[in-house]
């Protein structure tokens, strides 16, 4: 950070407060994680740098809702999916979808949860992205378990577990 505001260099100083936001949120503290990100983002924004802003977005929504802030997140993350709409971001748009899914999942909203799942799956799918296909919610017990023998939950887990067994043995094939 001192070296990109040393230098005035906005976008590096930008960039960098998204590592570091990254950085803190793989170590459990994502209220770090979102200073750092608020930071990049108001970085991002003066920059005019829209799709960078997107990316922000999404990861500052997904941070909060990690910490509970449902409400915050969801609307961090529909404004990364207009603008990822916007900048014909498509994987961008897919992560989008994939977090909206987990803050409609954690907000008890399940069936908007499975329909932003879906669309990041058909999307990723659409890229041929099948290691994020694969990883795009996982059937975990964790979040699979409050919907017991809903058939919308059991057709979105037979199609995870397809992608996964061919991502699988794909990523298998290429460390070969």
């Amino acid at each position: 950070l001192a070296l990109a505001q040393q230098h005035h260099d906005a976008i590096e100083h930008a960039h960098t407060h998204r590592v570091l936001a990254w950085s803190w949120a793989r170590r459990g503290d994502d209220h770090r994680a979102v200073n750092h990100s608020t930071s990049a983002l108001n970085l991002y924004r003066r920059l005019d740098e829209p799709v960078w802003a997107a990316e922000t977005l999404n990861s500052l929504g997904w941070y909060l809702a990690r910490l509970g802030d449902y409400e915050t997140g969801r609307a961090h993350c529909h404004s990364a999916l207009a603008l990822q709409r916007e900048q014909h971001n498509l994987n961008g748009e897919a992560h989008t979808l994939d977090s909206l899914g987990y803050i409609y999942h954690h907000s008890g909203r399940y069936d908007d949860a499975i329909h932003h799942y879906q669309q990041a799956i058909s999307l990723l799918r659409d890229l041929g992205d099948l290691c994020e296909t694969a990883s795009t919610h996982q059937p975990r017990p964790d979040i699979w378990g409050p919907w017991p023998g809903r058939p919308s939950e059991r057709n979105l887990a037979t199609g995870v577990g397809a992608v996964r067994t061919t991502g699988q043995r794909a990523g298998g094939l290429a460390g070969a």
